[in-house]
Order: structure tokens, then C-alpha cells, then sequence
């Protein structure tokens, strides 16, 4: 190929040896292929994350080694199902399978979520569990 560049219908252009030229930011293959594989591990995570979130919500089961930890099993599990949809939601976008929105409500909304999500398992982790009728506090009698 001679140093011709050719634009093409989506406004990128081909350079030199097949790298593909975006907002004048030249990414080659290699480097389009490993993207895909990183934010497609990223999704993978977040729907085990959000069918975690959901088994838990439903039957209140969690996973060995948050057993002694969580106090809050709701709180963990719709922190996980918020976690998970944030990871998936970016896959989504950067794939294209839904329509594109503009980078703000991309980055916010997508961390909106994800700061969400840690917030409910770390309190579903740090609250005191309730106490029942037979704890109360009797001073006043």
C-alpha cells in the first residue's frame, strides 16, 4: 500500500499497513482486538455479578466467603445487580448493540451505577443486625 489514505463511510480512515485512523489517534488491530477482549471479560463479569445479585435477592443464598460478613443480604444483592448492569451497559455501548449516547451520559450514568452498587454491598456489610423484642432497652421501667 503507498501512502495514500482512503476515507471510508464512517469518517475513519485507513493508514499505513491496515491502522486505523480515528480523530487523528491511530489504533492498529492488535490493539482494537485486546479492547474487545477486555471490555467482553467486563460484561462476563457483570452478568455473573447480576445473576449473583438476582439468586440473592431471591432466596437471600450468598456466596461462601461473604457469609460472614454480609448482615444484609438485600442490600448485597441489589449491590451487585446495580454493579453488574453498570459493567454490562458499558459492553453494550462500546459494541454498539445500543444506540450511542453522548460520553456524559455514558460516564456519569455508568458510574452512577457502579458507585451505587459498592455503596449497598459495603452497607449491606457494615450495618448492625436488628435486634429483636427481647434486646430492648429497659432503663426507663
Amino acid at each position: 500500500m503507498s501512502g495514500i489514505v482512503t476515507p471510508t463511510t464512517s469518517g475513519d480512515r485507513v493508514g499505513l499497513a491496515g491502522a486505523s485512523v480515528t480523530h487523528g489517534l491511530t489504533r492498529s488491530e492488535n490493539e482494537v482486538g485486546f479492547m474487545a477482549w477486555v471490555v467482553g471479560t467486563g460484561m462476563l463479569m457483570g452478568l455473573l455479578a447480576i445473576t449473583v445479585g438476582l439468586v440473592t435477592l431471591r432466596t437471600g443464598w450468598l456466596l461462601p466467603p461473604a457469609r460472614r460478613s454480609v448482615t444484609r443480604p438485600r442490600l448485597h444483592g441489589l449491590g451487585g445487580l446495580l454493579l453488574g448492569m453498570s459493567l454490562v451497559l458499558q459492553g453494550l455501548f462500546y459494541f454498539s448493540i445500543l444506540p450511542s449516547v453522548s460520553w456524559e451520559i455514558r460516564f456519569f450514568g455508568g458510574n452512577a451505577l457502579l458507585f451505587t452498587g459498592l455503596l449497598l454491598i459495603s452497607s449491606g456489610q457494615l450495618m448492625a443486625r436488628r435486634r429483636g423484642p427481647a434486646h430492648t432497652d429497659r432503663s426507663g421501667v
